[in-house]
């Protein structure tokens, strides 16, 4: 059926479409739950996008970026972005049969809203 994660994952996505105006059709994960294939494919079925996994690594060679930057030996993120492009390997997962995931997200959107009308109803203190 899924994990509530995915479910976060889409709704996440959808709030972030609405509030820049733009569709996002690429979803990076990055450190360990880069590593697990399926959360990865979960996460493209559910959000109906592309999963770019990878680097799992992706906090010590932000912090080694950073540090760089700082340090002025990268002129800046841009070339930081562009000389880390290839240090490690990324896989891609595209989304699949996703018709499960849209009837489980649109009973998830009815939970949702009938919980925030009733914190709306309800008298404060």
């Amino acid at each position: 059926m899924g994990n509530p994660v995915h479910y976060r994952d889409r709704r996440t996505l959808c709030d972030l479409d609405a509030v820049t105006g733009r569709e996002f059709k690429v979803v990076r994960l990055v450190g360990g739950r880069a590593q697990n294939a399926l959360l990865c494919q979960m996460t493209a079925d559910a959000c109906n996008c592309v999963v770019v996994a990878g680097p799992v690594e992706a906090a010590a060679l932000g912090n080694l970026v950073a540090q760089a930057v700082a340090t002025r030996y990268l002129a800046g993120f841009r070339e930081a972005s562009r000389v880390t492009a290839g240090t490690e390997q990324t896989r891609t997962y595209l989304p699949k049969d996703n018709s499960m995931w849209q009837e489980a997200a649109m009973r998830l959107n009815t939970i949702h809203e009938a919980r925030a009308a009733r914190q709306d109803a309800a008298p404060t203190v």
